[in-house]
């Protein structure tokens, strides 16, 4: 598929829009052109065994906003880069901000607003009444999706393979490893020539939210920390 194949809207790249998405079932939805390159990957997965699922796929701004205010909010648990809680009732905004930014993108900034991104799980690996909670003891070690882990990594390495990829693979300090999270190179590498640091503003001010404009001002250091480092490098 070209790159060029397809047109962006601005509104697309921060969440803002649904034009572009696919609806897989009644909650997860993905961009329009990764649909057949997801169907390969699953059929790939189930020859050797594996049951491929999303958990996360499309998110919109709104959606976006309200995981970050559960969590800012105690509502919902914010994790660490070891997947243990946090408690972070005494955190200022920034700090409870970067604490959030491990795993939860800002409003605007979350590379699931263009529909190639999703997260990902083995359904045949869970045993009856386990409650999925998308966090590195399950993707490593010992965890119940590690088999799933090590044959995708070989089978992207194949030339034929659909060309998904791994975009949170280290810990620079900023996102946190999430072995879960795949993105889907030729898409992806269009939307992200639309992201910035300015425009992320923008959008991040129409969310309101009482601290929204402390976010704002720290706009450039959060950019360049959590955001800029996923971007695909050609």
């Amino acid at each position: 598929m070209s790159t060029q194949s397809f047109c962006i809207a601005q509104a697309q790249v921060y969440g803002c829009t649904e034009e572009h998405i696919v609806w897989l079932s009644d909650r997860v939805g993905i961009h329009r052109e990764v649909q057949n390159a997801w169907q390969q990957l699953c059929i790939a997965a189930k020859a050797e065994g594996f049951e491929l699922c999303i958990a996360s796929g499309f998110r919109s701004m709104q959606r976006q906003q309200l995981i970050w205010e559960r969590k800012l909010s105690g509502a919902a648990p914010v994790y660490n880069a070891e997947g243990i809680a946090l408690d972070i009732s005494a955190y200022d905004v920034l700090a409870k901000a970067h604490a959030v930014m491990r795993f939860s993108a800002l409003p605007g900034a979350s590379r699931h607003h263009w529909g190639t991104d999703i997260d990902i799980y083995d359904k045949a690996a869970i045993p009856a009444g386990y409650k999925l909670q998308l966090i590195p003891d399950e993707y490593t070690g010992e965890g119940l999706f590690t088999p799933m882990c090590a044959w995708l990594d070989d089978y992207l390495k194949q030339p034929a393979s659909p060309d998904f990829f791994l975009p949170y693979q280290a810990d620079h300090g900023g996102v946190a490893v999430e072995p879960w999270h795949l993105s889907y190179r030729p898409v992806a590498s269009v939307y992200q020539q639309h992201w910035s640091a300015s425009a992320c503003c923008d959008y991040l001010a129409r969310w309101e939210h009482p601290q929204a404009q402390v976010l704002i001002n720290a706009m450039d250091a959060l950019y360049d920390r959590y955001i800029k480092p996923s971007l695909i490098i050609a």
